[in-house]
């Protein structure tokens, strides 16, 4: 669909007409200026838009979790833009993985409302990968064909929970690759410092 989406602005500039373009993330997604007279015109396909960028990915609002007496998340309001990674961090029990839980529908919040716009692949802990080799694989064989499994899958949300567990330096290094080329939004899960420094561009902790 040839439909564009104009933004125009005010802004005092010389007198002449040129044309800008602008590269982002080095993708070969263009933001095209065009600057005539005092007017900038914005424009954006409609398929940029469409493939997710300058949307919302995930959205919390008044959100609350709780298993019996216990209370274990309360999110008032969280939104994650489409493309971002971020890392999850938290004391054991602290709702990590409830969280994702959340956002992957596998449970339901007791208040709030969550907004998802994408298709998810979650990567679960290593003790819930099922492998049809299992049997001959090591804990990190079966770690690296699980991502390779879910990167594989039409999504560009990705849920990664601990997943650098029972992996050798090479392997951590091979992960990291794929996480950075991974188009879309990246959750990871991780006591892993170092991953989380090396793939994500910001941290929540719970």
């Amino acid at each position: 669909l040839n439909i564009v989406i104009a933004i125009k602005a005010l802004l005092i500039i010389p007198h002449f007409s040129t044309l800008y373009k602008l590269n982002i993330n080095n993708s070969n997604k263009i933001l095209n200026y065009i600057r005539t007279d005092d007017i900038i015109f914005l424009a954006l396909s409609l398929r940029y838009i469409k493939e997710g960028y300058l949307m919302k990915a995930i959205k919390f609002l008044n959100v609350s979790k709780s298993f019996g007496d216990k209370n274990i998340l309360n999110i008032d309001n969280l939104e994650i833009q489409s493309g971002e990674k971020i890392g999850i961090v938290g004391k054991n029990g602290s709702g990590k993985s409830t969280l994702f839980n959340l956002i992957n529908r596998d449970i339901e919040p007791d208040t709030g409302t969550i907004e998802i716009n994408g298709n998810i692949a979650y990567l679960k802990q290593l003790d819930d990968i099922t492998s049809n080799r299992e049997t001959f694989l090591s804990g990190g064989e079966k770690m690296i064909e699980a991502v390779n499994k879910k990167l594989q899958e039409d999504s560009n949300i990705l849920l990664a929970d601990e997943p650098s567990t029972n992996l050798d330096m090479f392997r951590i290094e091979y992960l990291v690759k794929k996480f950075k080329e991974y188009k879309g939004t990246l959750l990871i899960i991780s006591h892993d410092r170092n991953l989380l420094d090396s793939v994500c561009n910001s941290i929540i902790e719970i």
